[in-house]
């Protein structure tokens, strides 16, 4: 027995009070563009750059590694996009303290 969203709430709560298991209530598939899906990928590989050169800032690393590091970070950093990355990563105050370390 399937209930309307008006009458009582979501199909997986009405197979709830009906008995059924949920994994055989009906599953709304969400639209994604494949804009959305590139974007997306797009973010993450510079994420990925950005916490690659991170690494290589650690105070373990040689200081050749970490002078590459330092500059690859700066001429990162010139990008808007990056910058906002770091901020919205919470990835500021881990470059300013391994900057500190060099």
């Amino acid at each position: 027995v399937w209930a309307t969203a008006g009458r009582e709430g979501s199909p997986v709560k009405a197979a709830q009070r009906a008995g059924s298991r949920v994994k055989d209530a009906p599953v709304q598939m969400q639209k994604v563009s494949t804009a959305f899906i590139g974007e997306h990928g797009q973010e993450r590989a510079k994420l990925d750059d950005i916490e690659f050169t991170v690494d290589g800032l650690h105070p373990g690393q040689p200081l050749d590694v970490r002078t590459t590091a330092t500059l690859e970070l700066a001429k990162m950093s010139r990008d808007h996009e990056m910058r906002q990355l770091l901020r919205a990563h919470s990835m500021v105050h881990q470059v300013m303290e391994c900057l500190q370390s060099i």
